[in-house]
């Protein structure tokens, strides 16, 4: 089963700073994140999720993200003087 990424409801709390106000876009991940076509991978994945059987599954995103995340540091401990600029 397919859970869907959330949806952003652009009201802000109060007493709360927004995660994106938090973290460094300067980080080689969060630019890693604005280069990937996640709409693509989606569409490519989708064919693997079952609409309406089984217990719900990680949206596609957060399981890119997490082999992406992961290729990336395994890189950088692997050798760190040729680990990608991004």
């Amino acid at each position: 089963m397919l859970q869907s990424n959330p949806v952003v409801s652009g009201q802000e709390d109060l007493f709360r700073s927004r995660l994106e106000n938090m973290i460094d876009r300067g980080h080689r991940l969060v630019r890693l994140c604005g280069l990937v076509d996640w709409s693509g991978l989606e569409s490519f994945y989708r064919q693997y999720y079952c609409a309406d059987n089984g217990r719900p599954g990680y949206s596609i995103r957060l399981m890119c993200g997490w082999c992406l995340a992961s290729q990336v540091a395994a890189q950088a401990i692997a050798s760190p003087s040729t680990s990608p600029k991004l």
